[in-house]
């Protein structure tokens, strides 16, 4: 579990790391907020499409080979972002990066569901969250340190060194057991979206994952309207209630049981998600911060819950319900780090704010619909094509 756990924690350090960068890249090419947000948008957006297509790789490869594959060329678009001169020229990398890691995240998630079962399984589902958020707080801060230093390529740089490291813990993972696997037609997921839970499950995580990547990626320039000029590093730092969503992960077994069910989980972090949501109204960094700790806990909460929830009702075939998650996910995190950006730009802060709460509110409206975690979501075993 440790390998899988570096490798998901390596994959959101690139994801993510570049959140800190944002201004001092807006600052070398010249570019607006909405653009310089691009940098985030340009790997979401293959993410939300590629998992669809990569259940033909889980069919033909072995799991830990495609791990290796896709780490190594995850590595090579890291080190071409640090020779790179032009800012389009980073965002094809960026969009390559986003094509390669739907790969890797879908390998891991099939491995774990295939590896473990039952409550070993939500466990197992805990660590790879914490392990996202891990990756996530730990790119953001290393590359803001890294850049205030050196220079912003050099967090790439950093990000090629730890990607060598990833290769070699990889050599020694044990090989999964053959996933049960079939190719994804357009009958296979329109069955599952069919399943009313499994079709609520994927609106409303893609609804606060829409919010998850907003907020995280128009806070730098929030950050400097308030303050009037805030370092990589200091950005960096104002991402650490990310880690309260690690020790949440970790525990969302045990609240799962404490609670009763699955739905009345996904409730409780939506609604600890929307009171995070408020704290961002506040003009004060202070309260802007400890708002990040209640912001990331109830999104731990909640993708901790919804991704073994999924693997729960998926009762066969988990490598398409993987993908399907990870793709509507996606889908909603790349329209919200791009979209609002219009409304802080033309509306002000504020109004960015209200827009989101909306959104969240969606979110708990589907999520009344949750109301028996007894029906599972199989997707059919005919997968002939229509």
């Amino acid at each position: 579990m440790f390998i899988l756990a570096y490798t998901a924690a390596i994959v959101y350090f690139s994801i993510y790391g570049s959140q800190s960068l944002l201004l001092v890249l807006r600052s070398e090419f010249g570019t607006s907020e909405a653009t310089t947000s691009l940098m985030i948008t340009s790997v979401l957006i293959p993410l939300g499409i590629a998992p669809l297509l990569y259940g033909y790789l889980l069919e033909s490869v072995p799991t830990k080979k495609l791990l290796l594959w896709s780490v190594s060329l995850l590595a090579a678009t890291a080190l071409a972002i640090f020779f790179a001169e032009h800012f389009w020229l980073i965002l094809g990398l960026r969009f390559c990066q986003g094509l390669i890691i739907p790969a890797i995240l879908t390998a891991i998630m099939t491995y774990i569901s295939t590896m473990y079962h039952g409550r070993e399984m939500q466990y197992g589902f805990g660590v790879y969250i914490a392990s996202n958020i891990m990756g996530a707080f730990v790119g953001r801060l290393a590359s803001g340190a890294v850049s205030t230093m050196f220079g912003w390529r050099y967090a790439f740089l950093a990000l090629f060194i730890l990607l060598l490291i990833c290769l070699i813990v990889l050599q020694r993972l044990s090989p999964a057991p053959k996933a049960d696997f079939e190719r994804l037609t357009p009958r296979d997921i329109m069955d599952t979206l069919r399943r009313p839970r499994c079709l609520r499950v994927y609106l409303l995580v893609s609804c606060a994952f829409f919010v998850f990547v907003s907020i995280p990626n128009f806070l730098p320039f929030r950050l400097a309207e308030i303050t009037g000029g805030i370092s990589e590093f200091r950005i960096g730092i104002a991402y650490s209630g990310l880690l309260m969503g690690i020790v949440v992960a970790l525990n969302c077994h045990k609240l799962v049981n404490l609670l009763g069910s699955e739905a009345k989980t996904i409730r409780a972090g939506l609604c600890f998600f929307l009171a995070g949501s408020l704290f961002f109204l506040s003009e004060s960094t202070s309260v802007i911060f400890a708002g990040m700790f209640v912001f990331s806990a109830g999104m731990a909460l909640l993708q901790s819950t919804c991704s073994g929830y999924i693997n729960k009702l998926a009762t066969t075939r988990k490598g398409v319900a993987n993908g399907l998650y990870l793709s509507i996910y996606y889908t909603g995190g790349s329209l919200g780090s791009y979209l609002p950006g219009w409304v802080y730009t033309n509306l002000g802060w504020n109004y960015y704010i209200y827009g989101l709460l909306i959104v969240i509110f969606a979110a708990l409206f589907l999520a009344r619909g949750l109301t028996s975690d007894r029906d599972a979501c199989p997707i059919r075993i005919d997968s002939t094509p229509l």
